[in-house]
């Protein structure tokens, strides 16, 4: 009884908690070298409530160093009521390494239609002969 008492609670407590608003779209390319794991990542998130951000993230797991790791291209763009008011083109980047990232933020424009937060991109992956380059595309309202 005392159990369930406590998970009771505990869906209270967490129905009460306000999580940030975000999106999450990800790729996986299992056994890219060896026995690891190639995973490209892209995030919106509301930092505040006057801000967001758009992240990307490409990395090897468990970690080991590729040839190239990074991002051919990505943006991230506010929009409302379907209309682009904000776009940020970013250059590519890539390193040595088995991880990198990169955000951007931005303040929310005034909006009274529906308003979203979109972050889209090329991930790039390269490891001898071996290349992999997915598109990811998400987009989450703010």
């Amino acid at each position: 009884m005392k159990k369930v008492k406590f998970l009771i609670g505990l869906v209270v407590c967490m129905a009460t908690i306000v999580y940030p608003a975000f999106a999450y779209d990800y790729d996986l390319y299992d056994n890219f070298v060896g026995d690891s794991l190639a995973v490209a990542e892209e995030d919106v998130g509301v930092s505040s409530s006057t801000s967001w951000y758009a992240t990307i993230h490409s990395w090897i797991t468990p970690e080991l160093y590729i040839d190239a790791i990074g991002w051919s291209r990505w943006t991230f763009q506010e929009i409302c009521g379907g209309t682009v008011v904000d776009n940020w083109p970013q250059s590519g980047y890539t390193v040595f390494g088995g991880s990198l990232q990169d955000w951007g933020y931005d303040t929310k424009d005034d909006c009274s239609y529906t308003h979203q937060g979109r972050v889209f991109g090329r991930h790039y992956f390269r490891e001898g002969e071996r290349l992999w380059e997915p598109d990811l595309d998400t987009t989450e309202g703010i």
